[in-house]
């Protein structure tokens, strides 16, 4: 079998996995970046609790795709953090939910973040790919950067 990385696994190597078809490419053990979106979804959970709370309250907005886009919520998987203890992460949805009407790239969504004390700390950014949700992003202002989302009640939804 071939992943999508290109190594190839034979059945009597490491890395070998017989639920991984060829149609989907196989999974290697330590390459989940380079995985095909099949193996994917059978090895990670959807995203559950704040990552999914904060992408519904960005998408609570009227734009075009919202309702391609909010569908996808409850199926978006978390494929890894952008950093060590970074908040931002990389998503991926099923292919069988339907495909948002909107160009690669930035939604023109803006979640603005403020702390406790009401001063905006950072905003986040949800990114899509092929019509479908595949980033959330917080940028940060100032030195310290997050290390986890912000609950939705600290963030102001605008569109631009």
């Amino acid at each position: 079998m071939i992943s999508a990385h290109g190594q190839g696994h034979r059945e009597n190597e490491p890395g070998y996995r017989p639920e991984d078809s060829a149609a989907d490419g196989a999974l290697c053990d330590v390459c989940t970046e380079h995985a095909t979106i099949p193996a994917l979804l059978r090895r990670q959970p959807p995203a559950r609790g704040l990552t999914q709370r904060v992408l519904g309250k960005l998408l609570t907005v009227d734009i075009p795709g919202a309702n391609e886009l909010r569908a996808q919520v409850a199926e978006a998987r978390v494929t890894r953090r952008w950093g060590e203890g970074s908040p931002s992460v990389d998503l991926v949805v099923p292919e069988w939910l339907p495909a948002a009407p909107v160009a690669d790239g930035l939604l023109p969504v803006v979640g603005r973040v403020r702390n406790g004390s009401g001063e905006f700390i950072g905003e986040l950014l949800v990114w899509v790919s092929g019509g479908r949700l595949s980033a959330l992003e917080f940028a940060w202002y100032g030195d310290d950067a997050p290390t986890e989302l912000p609950e939705p009640g600290l963030v102001t939804v605008t569109v631009e």
